[in-house]
């Protein structure tokens, strides 16, 4: 605290904490003047005295300057006080830390106004003494007594009203600098505090009243009784020079209150010397504490911050750095602090306008924020993420600037790399399809400036898929990278080589004439290609699409697709070439993607629908099930079938949605037939291949039979076709098998007309084979097909495969494939395919052919697969007599008969089935003879004469077969496997 003159500013007297606490010399001396010390000029000072009168604020705050140059915010607690005539001001200082050094000079105040209290009462009570001793001795003289008794009174008085000014002026100061008083009666074991301390703790009903030090206790907080105990008792002993002590006190309201506490011994007993009375003064010092903790825990942020921080002085000096500034600049702290040139920053030196100009935007706008380069002390350079905030006070003067950077080097180095990955092929170090695009651009506007050509030409492997499946994905990316290298190489110094992905590479040829020397480059790089798979000992080629700039006058992009278009008329036209490209092949591009559009309007318009084509069982006629075949209900062109559109979207994306309705809509069937006569009964659907390349086929699958629960998925039959299933075996492999634990059936579809291989069926869960129609539709025609047929049948049967004859046309059809061994047809000779609505009454009306039962009853028999391939040879040698290119041989000399003689037991020829055939067999070759000596072959009657004896012949045979079969009950020895293999 200090005595200030209010005229003159000057600092008249200074106690030895305010003199510690400022350290100005002239403090002691009494020469400083306040105007030295604070920060604001007149007008700010009377602003800020306003504030304290409308806030209601019994002190004032002012930012003062320490002689270290530190500028603090103090609050000033200003009371006047008379001294010795002289009017002054007496100002108790508290700092934002709540010094308790400038508490205690109150205390010490209040100590000495006390005892000039006490010594003025002193003064009094000897005058009353010397007053009566007057009166004792000078009885005799009254009127002068009188007039003695009255100057004394008018002492008394004077001295009474000082007193009470003097209590008036500490009360007032003690209530400016937010003190209270707190008095401890040891003897009689109470302690009162004055109001305002009451009110602070809630306790305002105990004002006036001596407090039991149980109830002191009990508002003590547990952890600080123990230590205010020792405390005390160590003063007492007059072990420690003052009792100052902070602790917390319990609130009415349950709350704890923090409450500093300066005491001093005011009374000791005169004999013994024991202390009587204990007085002080409390301070509320809850908001210091929290903020002290606040300060702290900010302390150890700034300390262990991960980012450098720096605070600098409104002048730019370094008041303070943390551990990470020390380790991100390699300065040493102590280097640091104090320092005006900031020597961490590239632009200090040179660059110090840069600074200045950065501290002249920072005053302006409060923040800065953005990258920067710092220099280490070694001299090493660095980028960081840098904020520079500017801190003011409530007078919005600046007091701080701080600095908060981070390192970003490593940041820096992820973007270079990211940068680098978003251009370049991670695996070949080859430039991506984004830089490609960048130097095309560049190749063409230089070739329209200088009239010059640029050729694209775009690179895939023949067959590289098989050599990732057998040598593996590491095999196959060393092999890569190398040819990544030699094609590098084979190219001109200029040209871009480029890798979009897996095997396709794209070669840009700029700066080229009008001359066709560009195709030696391109031959070059497919040369390249094989030479490269010759090195790693493999059979490697590359097929190319390429055209050339300006003749194909279109941009980067269009470019890049035309040479993919080429390139696709390359791999179709047999590998291992290059193809320009044409403009036709663009126009059958944009149908196609007609197509594919009007594709997907129609499945969003719900135009698809199913239609269902029957499959029986040739043994007992049992309706199996069904083929669910798809129909487009086009909006022009009427009811479309597969075939119509099918074909040419079949390897696009759009394949794959179509599939899925299809397989939703199946299940949607499988689940109306729950309930009705055809629960059970299967429903086949076409998988094309498209779909099986899906990586998410099977998840789809699974998903879409989990939304079907009631469904059984045994019901469900997949049928892909034989070149699907040739098209990557492994994964069809794990494909199908997890179909196969999903419940679902496989069927093989088309089977016979793709490259069979026997492993297929032993590695594919398959449970079906279907003949494809083309064998069955001329199995009356050609014996090469039946000896499919019945290759197909056994197979099917040696793999435990239940075998389903497609394209079925006729009942003969279907009597001749139960006669094979076929289990189950479809086809137009059964039903043709019909909507889904008219398939509960077809299945109701169906009714199989008698024959079926009959000859399935005799499968057993060898027999009946004999004479079903003689007949066959019979009908084969008739229709090439119809169509006129042979003759029938004799009798005696035809193939049947021999074949027939060769294998019946010598009993048959005793049969009248036999006798029968041999009379229907002369027959037949006579009117054959006849009809071809005839000189007018469309002779009706003739024509009549020879059909009708075919039909004889063929019934004749199929009896012949009956008895053979032991439809009689007695079946003959099976034929010799000579005469089998004669009939073969």
């Amino acid at each position: 605290m200090w005595l200030i003159d209010p005229d003159s500013g000057l600092i008249i007297s200074a106690n030895a904490a305010a003199q510690r606490f400022y350290g100005y010399p002239e403090l002691a001396q009494g020469t400083l003047n306040i105007q030295r010390i604070n920060q604001l000029n007149a007008d700010e000072i009377r602003a800020e005295m306003a504030r304290a009168r409308e806030q209601g604020r019994q002190f004032f705050v002012f930012p003062h300057r320490l002689a270290s140059g530190d500028v603090v915010t103090v609050e000033v607690h200003s009371s006047p006080v008379e001294i010795d005539g002289r009017r002054l001001l007496l100002s108790v200082l508290l700092p934002e830390s709540r010094s308790a050094s400038l508490q205690a000079e109150l205390q010490r105040y209040q100590n000495r106004l006390e005892s000039l209290v006490a010594q003025r009462t002193a003064a009094a009570v000897h005058a009353e003494r010397a007053r009566t001793t007057i009166a004792m001795g000078a009885g005799a003289a009254l009127a002068l007594a009188t007039v003695v008794l009255g100057i004394i009174s008018l002492q008394l008085r004077r001295l009474a009203r000082q007193r009470q000014q003097l209590a008036t002026e500490l009360e007032d100061t003690l209530r400016g600098a937010r003190l209270a008083r707190i008095r401890w009666d040891v003897s009689a074991g109470t302690v009162t505090l004055c109001a305002r301390a009451l009110a602070w703790l809630g306790h305002s009903q105990h004002a006036g009243q001596p407090i039991p030090l149980s109830v002191w206790t009990d508002w003590l907080h547990p952890d600080d009784r123990e230590r205010l105990q020792q405390l005390l008792r160590e003063y007492l002993r007059r072990q420690l020079p003052d009792a100052d002590v902070r602790l917390r006190l319990r609130h009415a309201d349950g709350s704890w209150k923090w409450v500093e506490i300066w005491a001093r011994v005011t009374a000791r007993d005169p004999v013994s010397g024991r202390a009587l009375t204990v007085s002080g003064l409390a301070r509320d010092v809850t908001e210091a504490v929290a903020l002290e903790e606040a300060r702290t825990i900010a302390a150890s942020v700034f300390e262990d911050a991960g980012e450098a921080i720096v605070v600098l002085d409104e002048r730019g000096v370094v008041q303070q750095v943390n551990a990470a500034m020390e380790r991100l600049s390699g300065y040493d702290r102590q280097a640091l602090i104090g320092a005006a040139n900031l020597p961490w920053r590239v632009d200090a030196g040179s660059g110090v306008r840069g600074w200045r100009r950065l501290l002249q935007q920072l005053r302006r706008e409060g923040r800065w924020h953005g990258e920067s380069t710092w220099r280490r002390a070694d001299g090493s350079e660095l980028p960081v993420i840098e904020t520079i905030t500017v801190v003011r006070d409530a007078n919005n003067r600046i007091l701080r600037y701080l600095i908060i950077a981070q390192d970003i080097s490593e940041l820096k180095a992820q973007q270079q790399a990211l940068l680098h990955q978003a251009h370049y092929d991670l695996l070949t170090g080859l430039p991506n399809r984004n830089l490609l695009a960048d130097r095309l651009e560049l190749a063409l506007a230089m070739a329209r400036r200088h009239h010059r050509q640029v050729v694209v030409a775009y690179l895939d492997l023949d067959d590289f898929k098989s050599i990732n499946e057998r040598w593996g994905h590491e095999h196959a990316d060393r092999l890569l990278r190398q040819l990544a290298e030699a094609l590098r190489a084979s190219l001109r110094e200029g040209d871009t080589l480029a890798r979009l992905g897996g095997d396709e590479f794209v070669a840009v040829l700029v700066d080229l004439d009008a001359s066709d020397d560009w195709t030696s480059i391109v031959n070059r790089l497919l040369q390249t290609c094989v030479d490269a798979g010759q090195r790693l000992g493999l059979t490697l080629g590359a097929s190319a699409g390429v055209t050339v700039f300006p003749h194909d006058d279109a941009d980067a992009e269009v470019l890049l697709r035309h040479a993919d278009q080429a390139l696709y008329r390359a791999k179709r036209d047999g590998r291992g070439r290059w193809v320009a490209y044409d403009p036709r092949e663009d126009q059958a591009a944009a149908a196609h993607a007609e197509l594919v559009a009007e594709v997907r309007r129609a499945l969003a318009q719900q135009e698809f629908t199913l239609f269902l084509q029957p499959r029986v069982r040739l043994t007992d006629g049992k309706v199996e099930g069904a083929e669910a075949l798809l129909r487009w209900q086009h909006p022009s062109r009427g009811l479309l079938a597969p075939g119509a559109f099918l074909p040419m979207i079949e390897d696009d994306a759009v394949m794959v949605d179509v599939g899925q309705w299809v397989l939703e809509r199946a299940l949607d069937i499988l689940e109306q037939w729950r309930d009705g006569p055809c629960s059970g009964a299967l429903l086949s659907i076409n998988v094309a291949a498209r779909q099986l390349r899906d990586p998410a086929f099977t998840e789809r699958l699974e998903r879409t039979l989990a939304n079907h629960p009631r469904v059984d998925p045994r019901c469900l039959e997949l049928e892909i076709t034989e070149s699907g299933a040739l098209d990557g075996i492994d994964q069809l492999e794990r494909i199908l098998q997890r179909c196969d634990q999903l419940g679902v059936r496989i069927a093989i579809d088309d089977f016979g007309t793709g490259y069979s291989s026997l492993s297929y069926l032993k590695r594919l869960p398959a449970h079906v084979v279907k003949i494809d129609q083309s064998f069955v539709r001329d199995v009356f025609e050609d014996p090469d097909d039946l000896r499919i047929i019945d290759g197909i049948i056994a197979l099917g049967r040696a793999f435990g495969l239940h075998i389903v004859a497609e394209g079925v046309e006729t009942l003969e059809q279907a009597t001749l494939l139960l006669r094979l061994g076929a289990a189950t047809a479809q086809g137009y000779g059964i039903a043709r395919p019909m909507p889904v609505s008219e398939w509960p009454e077809w299945v109701r009306r169906w009714a199989a052919p008698a024959q079926w039962h009959t000859w399935a009853r005799l499968l057993g028999s060898p027999w009946i697969n004999l004479m079903a391939r003689i007949e066959v040879e019979h009908r084969a040698a008739f229709l090439h007599l119809q169509a006129r290119t042979a003759p029938l041989p004799p009798a005696h000399d035809c193939a049947v008969q021999r074949m027939l003689l060769e294998a019946l037991p010598a009993s048959a020829q005793d049969w009248p089935e036999y006798a029968a055939f041999v009379a229907a067999h002369q027959r037949l070759h006579d009117a054959a003879e006849r009809w071809w000596q005839s000189s007018d072959p469309a002779d009706a009657d003739s024509d009549a004469q020879l059909q009708a004896a075919q039909q004889q012949l063929i019934e004749a045979l199929q009896q012949l077969a009956l008895r053979l079969a032991g439809a009689n009950g007695h079946e003959p020895a099976p034929p010799s496997v000579s005469a089998v293999e004669a009939v073969h």
